[in-house]
């Protein structure tokens, strides 16, 4: 499987609902608004990723969301609480 490499990509609003992004390049995508509701994230390298905005808020998330063994997380811009709590950090 080759992954995306979605690279400085502006994902702002997008419904990425059941997306697999499984080890795909999301530095440093905009995420803030995002519908990422069952998106398949594992191993997503997340480098300087923003995931909110005040224009276009915080990016969606359900129990179904696939967040295991992200890459660079902590250097991630705007996590949610609720997101950063959830995932440890």
């Amino acid at each position: 499987m080759i992954a995306a490499k979605l690279i400085q990509a502006d994902l702002t609003g997008s419904d990425l609902s059941n997306a697999n992004l499984q080890d795909a390049d999301l530095s440093p995508v905009d995420l803030s608004g995002a519908n990422l509701t069952g998106a398949h994230l594992s191993g997503a390298y997340l480098m300087d990723a923003n995931f909110s905005h005040e224009l276009f808020g915080d990016m969606r998330w359900d129990k179904n969301t696939n967040w295991e063994d992200l890459e660079r997380l902590e250097t991630a811009k705007n996590l949610p609480a609720v997101l950063k709590k959830l995932l440890g950090q």
